[in-house]
């Protein structure tokens, strides 16, 4: 019984709603069934006092039937009427609190009817109500093109009126609808791994905007039309300039998970210029990613994904601001989900103190980080790799490439590119130990083998060759 979807579903929902819940069943309108009532008082009494014990279904069926015999079909069947009702119930919750979506039904109710006598006062009503919605989705536009709509109809109807029909605003507000659906959905597909399905008419949708002045239209499809572009044209980087200044000035008319949508579609394009070497986009991404902090968005139901987590410490390390993100982990590592929070944590505390020096910090704190995580496995040994090198402990850097290079044998699995970069950490990490004091040819051979490889890029191991290149400078100097 504790595993149907009606015990589930009156197990999430508050007192409150059970409460409101229980007028929805007890109204003869909904219900005339004294049995349903009873058994959903029987359901939620459990839920709030004896959870932890077991239903039995003969106590059920003696509370709601005390003079029949049990009948398990007949029980059945009032716990599917029940769960028919609070699906209804939750439902009707929805639609009351759905201002504008109520009064399109009763428009169309009115003009079903031909109530001609209610429809001037109706369509004041939708006006008001329209005009009270703060957040405007694409749904927002669909039910403004049904008023709309219906409003045209209704005007029909008056025969003494004066007033001009109302076909532009119901053309504007079906094209604002339509627009950003389609470009939701073609943004949708393209953000899946698997996504390679062309939507009809997107290319004649952005050859349309394109004609036109996009600021005439609603900010959602703006944010929308902008993002496409990002998705669609050569010069991605004006069209992410743009996308950011619109999410920096973003208006409460965008509905948050939305808004969290184009943040991230930001945050990927910052990315993956990164990840192509652009390290001045670290400026934007941190950007990007303070902004959502200040528009509590960074966290999407009391969780915090633990990649955001990482690439705002990456940004962050990258720009050196230590304190702030110092604080970051302090505040927000408690929304990372259970598993992931303690090696978070430590690794990325251990990050900021190979940053700033501190290596013995660094190998203290890499003690603590779980190694079941592949992922945190190889960080773990990168940045043990690194730390050993900078303070010169050669038995235990030698250690440690050692088992690096039996760990990736042992690991097939791994992709062959990241098998290649922690191989080519290994290699060259093991040959800048190599070098002769003085020896530039053994300095610019590394540089030149690292610079003949585009797909690996390592910044530490950059800042090495430059800090052997300035000391033979330096030496040639004195």
């Amino acid at each position: 019984m504790k595993d149907t979807k009606l015990y589930q579903v009156l197990s999430n929902i508050d007192k409150y709603e059970q409460n409101r819940c229980r007028k929805y069943i007890a109204s003869p309108y909904f219900n005339r069934s004294e049995e349903l009532v009873m058994l959903f008082d029987y359901l939620t009494s459990h839920i709030h006092r004896e959870k932890h014990t077991e239903i039995s279904k003969l106590e059920i069926w003696q509370l709601i039937q005390r003079e029949r015999a049990y009948d398990d079909a007949r029980l059945r069947k009032y716990l599917s009427d029940l769960f028919k009702l609070v699906e209804d119930f939750l439902a009707q919750e929805a639609f009351e609190a759905d201002e504008l979506g109520k009064t399109t039904y009763l428009l169309s109710a009115i003009r079903g009817r031909k109530l001609d006598i209610l429809y001037q006062a109706t369509m004041r009503k939708a006006d008001l109500a329209s005009e009270k919605v703060v957040q405007r989705p694409a749904k927002y536009y669909y039910q403004k093109y049904e008023i709309e709509n219906d409003t045209f109809y209704l005007l029909e109807l008056d025969i003494h009126r004066d007033k001009q029909d109302n076909l532009e605003q119901i053309n504007s507000s079906l094209d604002q609808f339509y627009f950003a659906e389609k470009m939701r959905l073609f943004i949708s597909e393209k953000t899946r791994e698997s996504g390679s399905r062309d939507l009809s008419l997107i290319p004649e949708i952005k050859r349309y905007l394109q004609e036109r002045d996009i600021e005439n239209y609603s900010f959602i499809v703006q944010l929308y039309y902008q993002t496409l572009l990002l998705y669609t044209e050569e010069e991605k980087n004006t069209h992410f300039q743009k996308l950011k200044q619109l999410l920096y000035e973003l208006s409460p008319e965008v509905p948050t998970d939305e808004a969290h949508g184009f943040y991230i579609a930001a945050v990927s394009y910052c990315i993956d210029e990164i990840s192509s070497g652009k390290v001045d986009f670290y400026k934007y991404l941190m950007e990007l990613y303070k902004d959502m902090i200040a528009k509590n968005m960074i966290v999407k139901d009391n969780d915090l994904s633990p990649w955001t987590f990482k690439n705002v410490v990456t940004a962050a390390v990258a720009l050196k601001e230590f304190d702030w993100l110092e604080n970051f982990i302090s505040t927000y590592s408690q929304y990372l989900p259970d598993d992931f929070r303690d090696n978070a944590v430590s690794y990325n505390l251990a990050r900021i103190n190979f940053e700033q020096k501190k290596y013995d910090k660094v190998i203290s704190l890499l003690r603590e980080v779980e190694y079941d995580d592949i992922s945190y496995n190889l960080n773990s040994k990168t940045m043990l790799l690194m730390t050993y090198y900078e303070t010169n402990e050669l038995d235990a850097l030698d250690y440690i490439l050692e088992s690096f290079r039996v760990f990736l044998n042992r690991h097939k699995e791994l992709p062959k590119q990241r098998q290649a970069y922690f191989k080519n950490l290994i290699k060259f990490t093991k040959k800048l130990t190599k070098i002769i004091p003085n020896d530039e040819k053994a300095v610019q051979k590394i540089k030149q083998e690292i610079e003949g490889i585009p797909s690996f890029k390592v910044r530490w191991l950059d800042e090495k060759i430059k800090e052997l290149e300035n000391d033979l400078q330096s030496k040639s100097l004195s």
